[in-house]
């Protein structure tokens, strides 16, 4: 590697700003995020398709969307 120890503190700096830039930017990590997309894809998957058709309405209507009711 190299014999000169300065080194050490400035790359241990140059990692905690590292740190403190990527959490300001996304408090989760880029693993945490492909964790819950994979968990909401097996979860999805696992979901008959009529209960997925009614999650669905459920969504649109809780973010406001105006839905048409079918009698």
């Amino acid at each position: 590697m190299t014999d000169r120890h300065n080194v050490i503190f400035h790359l241990m700096l140059a990692g905690m700003c590292a740190t403190l830039v990527a959490y300001l930017v996304d408090r989760h990590s880029f693993y945490d995020h492909l964790k819950m997309q994979f968990i909401q894809y097996v979860h999805h998957e696992s979901i008959p398709e009529e209960e997925v058709e009614k999650v669905d309405e459920v969504d649109s209507v809780d973010k406001g969307e105006n839905i048409t009711e079918v009698k």
